[in-house]
């Protein structure tokens, strides 16, 4: 009698892809206050969130990014509007693919960008109008325009930028005269 050996092979797939991501803006919408700021979201560094997003007018906001990671949606952008509106944003990474405005302040918004690496948008940061933003200690890179840009009656504080491979310059300032 003969006897038959019979093998048998498990392959297993482990995808690092997430099973889901989290859209910003409902994850925006759903946070309370906390530490002093109307809005506080506090993202998972396990999870990739997606979409764009627009921050409450007239509210103090903060996005305390723990290294998750953002993917805006083409064309779209992370948006503070108006005075009396304050984003601070800090240990994030935000990225795209190419188009958009990364962090945008306008029209009086203001607020703190800190620790955060953005990349690949038309512009990385942008800040127009009467608005008031600090930059530091992040990462501004591989914008298809410019990496910095705002007007010149916007004060701007930077310290401690890498801003690199942005195309047509890593900052800019438009002047109307």
């Amino acid at each position: 009698m003969r006897s038959v050996l019979l093998t048998l092979t498990f392959v297993v797939v482990i995808s690092t892809a997430p099973a889901s991501a989290i859209d910003i803006q409902e994850a925006y919408d759903a946070c309370g206050s906390a530490n002093g700021y109307d809005k506080y979201l506090e993202l998972d560094p396990d999870e990739t969130y997606t979409g764009w997003l627009i921050v409450d007018s007239g509210k103090d906001s903060c996005i305390a990014g723990n290294g998750a990671t953002i993917q805006i949606d083409s064309g779209k952008t992370i948006r503070a509007l108006n005075s009396g509106t304050k984003l601070d944003i800090d240990h994030t990474a935000i990225y795209c693919d190419g188009t958009g405005w990364g962090i945008s302040y306008l029209s009086g918004a203001n607020g703190t960008i800190n620790f955060c690496t953005i990349d690949y948008f038309m512009y990385g940061v942008y800040a127009w109008g009467p608005s008031n933003v600090t930059l530091k200690n992040s990462i501004v890179t591989n914008n298809t325009e410019y990496g910095v840009a705002k007007e010149e009656y916007t004060p701007m504080y930077i310290s401690y930028v890498d801003a690199w491979g942005n195309a047509h310059g890593n900052y800019y300032e438009y002047c109307s005269g």
